[in-house]
Order: structure tokens, then C-alpha cells, then sequence
């Protein structure tokens, strides 16, 4: 019986040294930064295939935009959030949407001219682009997606040109 116990007192020291030995180095492998290829994957977007949008479609999109901008404009906020998508007024309430409007968005409160890029659209939702002016220059220029909802449009998001510029910045010139 003692040569018995001996063998598995034996495999048990063996193991429990093997484990000793073994668990740090994998825990050091596990936490410690390893240099390796760093081959980002791009994350899953939705993909939609737009097109030039006919006369009606542009005519209508550009109606909501400038329904809304003007309403922005004469801060008559409660008649631009009509035009605000079901998604964002879920989401932003009110007096929110106006404080976003006065803060992030204050170019659209003194404008004196509105331009639109040409429309692109899927049928559900719309891409343009549009371009505030005060004294004949440029003083925003903003990118919208438009959504169908309940046979109509209506603005679904909005970004600042110069955030595009923040999120792709301009790519860097060596130095002469």
C-alpha cells in the first residue's frame, strides 16, 4: 500500500508543481501586450445603394429641409421638430431638440440663404447635403439622411460638415 500512495502522492506533487510553474506563465501570456499585426475589421454598416433622385422625390425632400430650416431660423422649434423622424423624437424631447439646435447647431438660427447638393434616395431614405449662406459666404454646410416614414419625409440625422472633417481627418504632409 505505501508504494501505492507514493505513486500518487508523486503524480499529485507533480501536478500541483506543474500548475505552480505553468499558471503564472499563462496568466503573464494572458494580461501582457502582445505585438502583433493589427488588422482592424471594419464594422458591419448598413449598405444602401442610392440613386439620383427624381424630380417629386428631390422636390419633396428639399421641401422638408427647408420647412424645417425655416422654422429653425424664425425658432418656431415646436413646428421643426414635426419634421424631425419618429426614431429622434423618441429619443430627444422638445426642449431638448431646442438646446441641441442653439448649441451644436447655431448656424441654422441666422442664415440667409439655403442651397442643396443633388438628392440621392433609395426609396426609404435620402442623402443631401445642404450649405448655409450669410452675406453671400458659406457659413455651414450639413449632411442629412431623410427617412420615409407614414408617406413622407422626414429628417432622420444630421452632421456638420466640419465633424466629418474631425472624424476623417485630412491626411498629413511631410514637411519640406
Amino acid at each position: 500500500m505505501k508504494i501505492h500512495w507514493t505513486f500518487k502522492e508523486t503524480i499529485g506533487t507533480l501536478f500541483l508543481l506543474g500548475a505552480v510553474i505553468y499558471l503564472p506563465v499563462l496568466i503573464s501570456d494572458y494580461t501582457s501586450p502582445k505585438v502583433m499585426p493589427f488588422r482592424p475589421k471594419a464594422p458591419r454598416q448598413q449598405t444602401i445603394r442610392v440613386f439620383p433622385s427624381d424630380p417629386p422625390t428631390r422636390r419633396a425632400v428639399m421641401d422638408v429641409l427647408a420647412k424645417q430650416l425655416n422654422a429653425i431660423r424664425s425658432e418656431q422649434f415646436d413646428e421643426a421638430y414635426q419634421s424631425a423622424s419618429l426614431g429622434i423624437r423618441s429619443q430627444i424631447p422638445l426642449t431638448e431638440f431646442e438646446r441641441m439646435i442653439r448649441i451644436q447647431f447655431e448656424p441654422m438660427l441666422r442664415y440667409e440663404q439655403l442651397e442643396f447638393s443633388e438628392v440621392y434616395d433609395d426609396g426609404s431614405q435620402a442623402l443631401v447635403r445642404t450649405r448655409l449662406s450669410m452675406e453671400g459666404r458659406p457659413t455651414a454646410v450639413y449632411s442629412y439622411v431623410m427617412a420615409m416614414e407614414e408617406n413622407q419625409w422626414r429628417v432622420g440625422g444630421v452632421l456638420p460638415e466640419d465633424a466629418i472633417q474631425t472624424i476623417v481627418p485630412p491626411p498629413k504632409t511631410a514637411p519640406p
